[in-house]
């Protein structure tokens, strides 16, 4: 409610309220989720020692977005909703090659488990900026 009632904006959000535009500005702007994230101990069933905190290189300068950290170099590499819409629907086809669907699969499996984690990163970092 607090957040609300301090009418939350991130500068380099445009305005939008979307994950994925808060994330990547939400990031730059939080110490305590640089202080989380920048090491790679991120373990689940679909990432491994994952450093979700990564630098862009000195002349860019802030943060990499953790949506472009998804592209492991396989085909189907889900980066925004869409994809991840026709990804579910190319899995609904039982004529689907298995290796196309598993790695179909794991594709969209970490692609939904950083939208949820995006979501909970935002929460942390508004209660980093409640706390000032």
């Amino acid at each position: 409610v607090q957040v609300a009632n301090k009418s939350y904006y991130v500068t380099g959000s445009q305005g939008s309220s979307s994950i994925k535009n808060l994330l990547l500005p939400t990031m730059e702007a939080s110490k305590t989720l640089r202080h989380i994230y920048e090491h790679p101990n991120y373990n689940s069933s679909n990432f491994t020692e994952m450093q979700w905190w990564q630098s862009r290189d000195e002349e860019q300068g802030g943060v990499r977005n953790p949506y472009s950290l998804l592209d492991d170099g396989g085909s189907n590499v889900i980066e925004e909703g869409t994809d991840a819409i026709i990804a579910y629907n190319t899995l609904q086809q039982s004529n689907l090659d298995p290796y196309a669907r598993a790695e179909l699969e794991t594709s969209l499996l970490r692609y939904c488990e950083l939208d949820t984690l995006a979501m909970a990163m935002i929460v942390q970092a508004w209660q980093e900026f409640l706390d000032r």
